[in-house]
């Protein structure tokens, strides 16, 4: 997000007044202190915009995924009705290295895994689920 931004040459106060946010706020999603459950979708699309970019040019990144990885993962093997060992499988890993994406560590699928096989899946998730994220 810091990188957007500066590419416009815009401050961090500039940005809040656009969209009517504390400069503190705009520092904490900068610096990932927001947690996803705490995200407010809707900011970062205003984010986005404010900064020039397509209002989903931050869901497109993989930072989306990562943040949210337990709820789309778990939704996208319930949706293709599959266990985790035929998800591993499925794209050719092993099956621990799916486990561990699922026991809540901090590991998520690399980013060419992502492009690959859940970013389609990701951003239809993210459109299905905007709403209940909104502060």
């Amino acid at each position: 997000m810091i990188l957007l931004r500066l590419s416009k040459n815009l401050t961090a106060k500039v940005v809040a007044e656009k969209i009517g946010i504390c400069t503190s706020t705009i520092s904490r999603y900068e610096n990932n202190q927001i947690t996803p459950e705490h995200t407010d979708l809707e900011l970062l699309k205003k984010y986005a915009l404010c900064c020039e970019a397509d209002k989903y040019y931050l869901f497109d990144e993989y930072l989306i995924f990562r943040n949210f990885k337990d709820n789309i993962l778990n939704e996208y093997i319930i949706q293709k009705n599959i266990t985790k060992t035929q998800l591993s499988k499925e794209l050719s890993v092993s099956k621990t290295l799916v486990l561990s994406w699922f026991n809540k560590e901090n590991r998520s699928p690399s980013r060419e895994m992502w492009q690959t096989a859940f970013k389609d899946f990701t951003l239809s998730w993210l459109e299905k689920n905007f709403d209940s994220f909104k502060n």
